[in-house]
């Protein structure tokens, strides 16, 4: 198990961004991010080499990826490899 604290910093604009974090390709957060947030997450089932971390947020529009039959609008912010 791998933990993370995440500070993190947003502004409003059209709405607060909807944080997204993937951890080899399984979703395991999405929440509103207002202002200021501190953030712990846990990251389970890691691989001995290659887990693949990805952090973005699907209300801002830059690239679309699907989940299961829904489109969803996805803002890659950040991909990290460990």
């Amino acid at each position: 198990m791998i933990k993370l604290t995440l500070k993190l910093e947003s502004t409003n604009c059209n709405g607060w961004p909807n944080l997204i974090i993937e951890f080899n390709n399984k979703k395991i957060l999405e929440k509103i991010i207002e202002k200021e947030s501190t953030l712990e997450v846990e990251l389970d089932n890691v691989l001995e080499t290659n887990n693949q971390l990805i952090i973005g947020m699907n209300n801002k529009v830059l690239d679309v990826k699907v989940y299961g039959t829904q489109k969803q609008k996805i803002t890659k912010l950040l991909l990290i490899k460990l």
